[in-house]
């Protein structure tokens, strides 16, 4: 299961800690909703296993979602919660792995069915690896359809809320397709799904051609009397309590808040959920202390709101975005950019291979030092988006992240059309993200205090972790080196993404990259893309890359396993190839485009590439002394070597092997 999990979408399930707190319904509202959709899964003999939740952003689908979650999973009956999938652009949006995590929490809880997970896995090891269709044969319709797994004395309940944030249109319409069709050909297994989404046109046009019988609809309307009427009592529950929590600023009031303010925040609400939790976050707001201010000034927004020109054709989030506009106006000028900087922040992303975490989130401290923020700045900057934003506080700043209250926010700022804060939200995240770059880097190098050499002690640290003594030298070297890495990786996803030309300044600090960072390990910097020619061209001219004749390299300083290396054999003539291949006692290979073989991913050891490498390398420094090999040298003297070794016995003379391998060069390379 320890292996499994590494499949799966972390944070993800209805009780993780990643998403605490989760929006749940207020008590007393969404009964009418929530009631209907227990009708429907509690009914053993419906002909229809999938209910579609659709309604636009802010109606409260997730919170709908989550409440029922809850309440299958504390109850006891014939219903079990056999998984919850919350999708979120926020780190939990690979959809590739819906298959994986929804089998992943059956399975920690039905041992029957763990055990048939199993002995898949054990027979095909590659099934994580597999395309959705697969995967969702092997770990749904196999053992609840075929197999039987459980003897159907209980039945699963499965929900997957937002699916539109899923990371891909066709996946989300393969997901809904897989499950469909599984619905309608297997309408006797024991599971029941519920998928919440936004009316998104692909998702709506599936449904609308989908099979009748497979689904049922559940549509939630922003101002629908029942809505309005749920809005209504959440604002005066929640109103009622800032009494309770104000007793001396709101003494002086007979009733709070009077009721001519109440319809007026009532009505600018309507059923939208999301405006009515907002304006309580904006009333109830910690800096100012004073909630009849700030329901003042809040009534000023609905002045904004209601003298705005009603267009029967306007935006469905119209009343949120004067909401949200009024909010960021709040920002003063001084601190704007920092401001949007940290809203950049919440959806940068670490990569995979830098967290043992696996969402890839940056937690808040970490965040504030990868933009150079010290605390101070940073909270200043976040002062006025309390009723906006999830701010951790500084003794949660290292386990919690930044976050919207409402995906609502995010959604307005990231559109241009809506906030105008960035003409281009996807441009200006890679713009923050390759500055932050350059300055590590810059700073590990010495570049900025004047010091020769690398060493990640030398980044400005702004925020140091939680109570750690400045004394500790060793968690300090942590987070420095942690800088450093990301710094690295970023920087090579630039240069290696081969979309656009990378740009010179990015090359230059290839030259300051120290690729075996002491205590920390193997980096994932890979050199691949000097299988491009043109690409070697480039950082030749750079005086990144340097060509070193074969004679002068030494297959003593070949230091395999300490870097990722990598081979191929190509060639046009399959005799050669054939012949070429089955010298290599070692591996099996497998194609990887026109004329090419790579080894296949379970046969490959360094120590295995050592040999077959090792023995064309000494061929050749015997008979062509002079063939120049690409060698990139980071600042430590550790790199790679990059090889086009051809083979002798291919007649036709254009195949051979393709190798990169990490190699320790002395202190002066014979380079060129």
């Amino acid at each position: 299961m320890v292996e499994f999990a590494k499949h799966t979408i972390p944070g993800a399930a209805f009780d993780d800690s990643d998403r605490s707190p989760p929006p749940r319904c207020h008590p007393g509202t969404r009964l009418a909703v929530l009631q209907r959709a227990r009708n429907f899964f509690a009914d053993p003999q419906r002909d229809k296993k999938m209910l579609w939740v659709v309604g636009p952003a802010g109606v409260g689908k997730s919170a709908i979602m989550q409440s029922l979650a809850e309440n299958v999973a504390s109850a006891s009956s014939d219903i079990v919660l056999g998984a919850s999938l919350f999708f979120s652009v926020n780190g939990r949006a690979d959809g590739s792995k819906t298959v994986t995590t929804l089998a992943y929490q059956i399975a920690a809880q039905d041992q029957s069915y763990r055990h048939f997970i199993q002995n898949e896995v054990a027979t095909d090891p590659t099934l994580f690896r597999k395309a959705m269709p697969t995967q969702f044969n092997k770990f749904i319709t196999e053992p609840f359809a075929r197999t039987a797994v459980g003897g159907g004395r209980k039945r699963y309940l499965i929900l997957i809320d937002g699916l539109d944030e899923c990371d891909n249109n066709d996946l989300q319409c393969e997901i809904l397709d897989l499950i469909s069709s599984f619905c309608v050909q297997h309408s006797t297994t024991p599971l029941v799904w519920i998928i919440a989404s936004r009316p998104e046109p692909h998702i709506t046009a599936f449904f609308a051609c989908a099979n009748a019988t497979s689904h049922e609809k559940e549509e939630l309307l922003i101002d629908s009397d029942q809505a309005c009427k749920d809005v209504e009592r959440y604002l005066r529950d929640e109103l009622g309590g800032l009494r309770t929590k104000y007793p001396e600023v709101l003494a002086s009031f007979s009733q709070w808040p009077r009721e001519r303010d109440f319809i007026k925040l009532f009505a600018a609400s309507g059923g939208l959920f999301a405006f009515a939790f907002t304006a309580v976050k904006f009333i109830d707001n910690p800096g100012s202390g004073d909630p009849e201010s700030q329901l003042e000034e809040f009534i000023e927004v609905i002045r904004d709101i209601l003298s705005q020109p009603r267009d029967s054709d306007e935006h469905p989030m119209a009343r949120l975005d004067v909401l949200y506009s009024r909010i960021i106006s709040r920002i003063p000028q001084r601190t704007l950019t920092t401001t949007k900087k940290l809203l950049l922040g919440m959806d940068l992303t670490l990569p995979k291979y830098l967290t043992a975490r696996g969402s890839g989130q940056y937690m808040f401290a970490e965040l504030c030092n990868w933009l150079n923020l010290a605390p101070n700045v940073a909270y200043g900057a976040l002062h006025r988006l309390h009723s906006v934003l999830d701010i951790p506080k500084s003794e949660h700043a290292y386990t919690s992240t930044l976050r919207p209250l409402h995906k609502s926010f995010r959604d307005y700022f990231v559109d241009s059309n809506r906030s105008g804060m960035f003409q281009d939200h996807k441009r200006a995240m890679d713009e923050l993200e390759s500055e932050c770059a350059r300055r590590v880097i810059n700073e590990a190098s010495g570049a900025i205090r004047g010091s020769s050499g690398v060493s990640a002690h030398r980044i400005l640290l702004s925020w140091y972790r939680n109570r750690m003594p400045r004394s500790d030298k060793r968690g300090l070297r942590l987070l420095e080196d942690s800088l450093y890495l990301r710094a690295m990786a970023i920087v090579s996803d630039r240069i290696w993404d081969t979309t656009q030309p990378p740009q010179p300044n990015f090359i230059h600090l290839l030259k300051l990259f120290d690729v075996c960072l002491n205590g920390v390990g193997r980096t994932r910097f890979s050199p691949s893309c000097l299988a491009d020619k043109r690409m070697r061209r480039q950082l030749k001219e750079q005086g990144v890359l340097h060509e070193i004749p074969i004679r002068n390299l030494d297959t003593k300083k070949l230091a395999w396993g300490l870097l990722d290396s990598s081979w191929s054999y190509r060639s046009k003539s399959s005799t050669a190839t054939s012949r070429a291949l089955s010298r290599d006692q070692w591996h099996t290979y497998e194609m990887s485009g026109r004329h090419t073989y790579v080894p296949s991913a379970q046969s490959i050891t360094w120590k295995k590439g050592n040999r077959i490498f090792t023995q064309h390398f000494k061929h050749w420094q015997i008979h062509a002394p002079d063939l120049l090999v690409a060698a990139y040298i980071d600042v430590r003297n550790s790199g790679w070597l990059f090889c086009e070794l051809p083979d002798p016995d291919d007649p036709a003379q254009d195949g051979g092997w393709d190798c990169y391998v990490p190699y320790r060069f002395p202190s002066a390379a014979g380079t060129s």
